[in-house]
């Protein structure tokens, strides 16, 4: 091939550009090598998000695995030699890199001059090597943030060569003493400090007297009893929170008291963000928030009484509160919603039972004894996001919400029939909806068979349902995806589906200008797809023997008139 020849046809540069759209990414590769000039082309105007973040896997047969973004099939190299050409043509271009699980390789080999590289994430039990982190400031001169997951832990002198270090991860089971902490957090000088490890309180006295570190994001688990700490160094490790805008914290042997929370809130004063995990907490009522917190999310809390969950919705400034996982016990108090709330997700508490008329973004559970029929509920005006995780609502009162964006309805609330459908999708100011449903049934079609056959012109720019419902109703979803040239169908649960594929792209109903199918976060030509649907199930399940999707959902089939332009 000539690269003269392609160059003198493509003087305007969209010819080239459509082209490369309807290869491979393994043949955009190879025309990408012809001339600088192809290669050009292809890296700032084809695939320039593609291949800015990109995750490097080894799998148990010595495969190296490269994904990018969603929408790209995984890159499968046999050959180390292949794999390392790749890397030495496109380290130069790419931003954030995550390597996991290497086996016959160490991470040498994969860090080569990557002067664009701002993010990079190690996970997998890897071997490290201490000199690894000078070569990495050598290589890597602009690294911003680093992730260590599972991986053995640094020294801190070994981190200090990496200059622009500004945000550290440590996921690890490892015990970090108190000097050990002050050590990353001073001499690294980090902005954000994340680590799962467990901070051994301080019980000896110390002479040299230090300043707090300049942490604005801050993941610790550690004891905030002052009972735990030698009098006199507890002020100063609670100097370190004194620039705080963000906490993830686990309070470590029974340590969440009112001592550790008034000791926690007079010392962040510009702490906006906290979140607790994993706690138990031991908490009378008039404990100390910080004064300026605007989110709290307590997840999985254990002895809380509702007289805390008052204390928590009554925090002045406090934007956001999340309660999930968290049970509380006692006699029931009436809990009045801070006026300033705007988002509210309180798990286990009927939200009925909450003044919500100004909250914009609800979270609503319902917990009667037998949820039959809807009852009367009235829902702030102003809201806008609504989630119902539980119980039932009436469609009355969501058409009522004049400000209602974004709703999220469980296909198993008992008054949910097609009619109730149609109406949510003609919902004027509506413009997301989820449906969600269980994988492969839909209790919407088992107890109303006969769903609509016509779409109808509707507002809505997303739309999520499940893979039982789209199978139960095909030609009503393709008839309403075909007529809304703006709307986006995603269908999540799409596992098992080899004999549904062919049913629905015989579908008269099937969108004839959708050139372009996402499944699995892989882009397939519906060309391909009609023309040999064999080759293309065996390409999407060879695919997905390398994707790392932990959550469910991500079994994904998507329509997007969108994905013509990818």
């Amino acid at each position: 091939m000539q690269a003269e020849g392609f160059e003198t046809i493509a003087d305007n540069c969209d010819i080239l550009i459509h082209l490369y759209r309807y290869l491979d990414f393994i043949d955009q590769l190879r025309l990408s090598r012809v001339s600088e000039y192809l290669r050009n082309i292809f890296e700032h105007l084809v695939w320039k998000d593609r291949y800015q973040k990109m995750e490097i896997t080894e799998n148990s047969c010595g495969v190296f695995v490269v994904t990018g973004s969603v929408g790209t099939s995984p890159l499968i190299f046999y050959e180390y030699e292949e794999f390392e050409e790749f890397l030495n043509a496109y380290a130069e271009n790419i931003v954030e890199l995550s390597v996991y699980d290497l086996k016959s390789i160490n991470v040498e080999y994969i860090i080569r001059e990557f002067p664009k590289l701002t993010k990079l994430r190690y996970e997998g039990w890897m071997e490290i090597p201490v000199n690894h982190y000078s070569c990495l400031a050598n290589r890597c001169p602009n690294l911003q943030e680093l992730q260590l997951c599972h991986c053995i832990m640094p020294n801190v002198k070994s981190l200090t060569r990496l200059q622009k270090l500004r945000r550290l991860c440590i996921d690890t089971n490892t015990q970090f003493t108190y000097q050990q902490f002050r050590q990353f957090g001073a001499r690294l000088g980090l902005e954000s400090l994340k680590i799962t490890g467990y901070i051994i309180p301080e019980t000896l006295k110390r002479r040299k007297r230090t300043r707090g570190l300049p942490l604005k994001e801050l993941k610790i688990s550690t004891d905030l009893d002052p009972q735990a700490w030698f009098p006199k160094i507890f002020p100063y490790f609670l100097r370190n929170f004194e620039n705080l805008q963000s906490l993830i914290i686990h309070f470590a042997d029974e340590s969440a008291n009112n001592a550790a929370f008034n000791a926690l809130g007079q010392s962040c004063g510009n702490l906006q963000y906290l979140r607790i995990i994993e706690t138990d907490f031991y908490l009378s009522p008039a404990f100390t928030l910080p004064p300026n917190l605007k989110e709290l999310a307590v997840h999985c809390g254990r002895n809380l009484a509702y007289e805390n969950l008052k204390e928590f919705l009554a925090h002045s400034k406090l934007l956001k509160f999340t309660s999930i996982e968290s049970r509380y016990k006692g006699e029931w108090v009436d809990l009045v919603v801070s006026a300033n709330i705007k988002s509210l997700q309180v798990q286990y508490v009927p939200t009925a039972n909450l003044n919500v008329d100004h909250v914009e973004e609800l979270t609503w559970y319902e917990y009667p004894s037998n949820p039959l029929q809807p009852q009367p509920t009235r829902l702030g005006s102003k809201l806008e996001i609504l989630k119902i995780d539980s119980g039932v609502l009436s469609l009355q009162t969501l058409l009522e919400l004049k400000f209602l964006h974004t709703l999220t309805i469980p296909e198993t609330m008992t008054c949910l029939d097609w009619s109730y459908v149609r109406a949510l999708l003609c919902h004027t100011p509506l413009r997301h909806l989820t449906i969600s449903g269980l994988p492969y049934c839909s209790p919407l079609c088992e107890r109303f068979g006969h769903a609509p056959s016509e779409g109808l012109p509707i507002q809505l720019v997303s739309l999520k349902i499940s893979f039982g419902l789209l199978q139960g109703a095909l030609t009503f979803w393709l008839d309403l995806f075909r007529q809304n040239e703006c709307l986006q169908l995603i269908c999540n649960n799409f596992k098992t589906f080899d004999e549904f594929l062919e049913k629905l792209l015989a579908n008269e109903n099937f969108p004839m200008n959708l050139r372009n199918l996402e499944i699995w976060g892989i882009t397939l030509k519906c060309r391909d797809l009609k023309q040999n649907l064999e080759a293309s199930l065996e390409k999407i399940k060879r695919n997905m023997d390398y994707l790392r999707y932990d959550d469910f959902d991500s079994y994904s089939m998507i329509f997007d008139r969108n994905l013509n332009q990818s």
